[in-house]
């Protein structure tokens, strides 16, 4: 099964403990849309940001990551 991420915003359900869900979506046979929702917590969102980091850093030339990261203040 492929999903996509539909560039859609992470819904935080809980800051302490931090949870949250993250919505992909799958397409059937006739091209109909089904979400899929990702559910987060703090160690599993370390663990995809530093999969995510590798892959961007194995990037070449243009395909380098671009990235600021910073905190929103409250």
């Amino acid at each position: 099964m492929e999903v996509e991420y539909q560039d859609d915003d992470i819904t935080v359900i809980s800051r302490n403990p931090l949870q949250g869900t993250l919505t992909l979506v799958t397409y059937d046979e006739d091209g109909d849309p089904s979400d899929i929702d990702l559910t987060l917590d703090k160690d599993t969102a370390e663990a995809m940001m530093s999969a995510l980091m590798q892959f961007l850093m194995a990037g070449e030339g243009g395909d380098m990551p671009n990235l600021q990261i910073g905190r929103k203040s409250e």
